[in-house]
């Protein structure tokens, strides 16, 4: 009997849809974002470059006051999406603080509306998140942010959002066996020979 392990894959990831995604474009302040501190009190500073995991550069915040109301991160621009489908996001992050992933939805209208991915405890070695986001009805943009929650330091590097399509199926795993020469006397041999399709190994028991 011939035993065959197909190898099949049913989605795909579309293109990474955040601009400067790796912070690699800048001078002073990376390309496409900007730095948002946010709350009566708070105290932070922004600092580019920093060296990064996913590339040469990665982008800081230090924040040296913090009065537990206020948002303090880095800001992406606005990337298109498709209501109900679904897309793949990622980042690195290490920090030293607490960090909160938001999602930022916006509609046709210009509203928005916002949900909270994920609550990080802190962890000062790169450390990568990921979560499949279903765009709600109606919305037609989204941005992810990552907001650092305590007096401590924050970097992050290498945002994904990419929308995950689906694929066929891959044809059916085949085998064709064959014998040189077909019929043989006892004690005589034969070699036998086989064509496979679509399969990573397979074995003869």
């Amino acid at each position: 009997m011939f035993l065959f392990n197909p190898s099949f894959s049913f989605a795909a990831l579309g293109p990474n849809l955040i601009a400067n995604p790796s912070f690699e474009t800048g001078t002073t302040l990376p390309a496409s974002w900007e730095f948002v501190l946010d709350g009566t009190g708070n105290k932070a500073t922004a600092v580019y470059p920093v060296a990064g995991i996913d590339g040469p550069r990665a982008a800081r915040i230090n924040m040296t006051v913090y009065k537990g109301t206020g948002d303090i991160f880095w800001m992406p621009l606005f990337s298109n999406v498709t209501a109900a489908k679904q897309y793949q996001f990622s980042v690195y992050t290490r920090s030293n603080a607490s960090t909160v992933i938001i999602a930022t939805y916006r509609k046709s209208n210009g509203s928005l509306s916002y949900q909270i991915l994920a609550t990080l405890p802190k962890n000062e070695v790169w450390t990568q998140f990921t979560r499949t986001i279903t765009i709600p009805t109606g919305v037609t943009q989204i941005k992810v942010q990552a907001l650092i929650k305590g007096v401590g330091y924050q970097e992050v590097d290498g945002f994904t959002l990419q929308e995950i399509t689906a694929t066929p199926p891959p044809p059916s795993p085949s085998c064709t066996l064959s014998l040189n020469p077909t019929s043989i006397l006892q004690g005589a041999t034969s070699t036998l020979t086989y064509i496979s399709a679509n399969t990573t190994s397979g074995s003869i028991n």
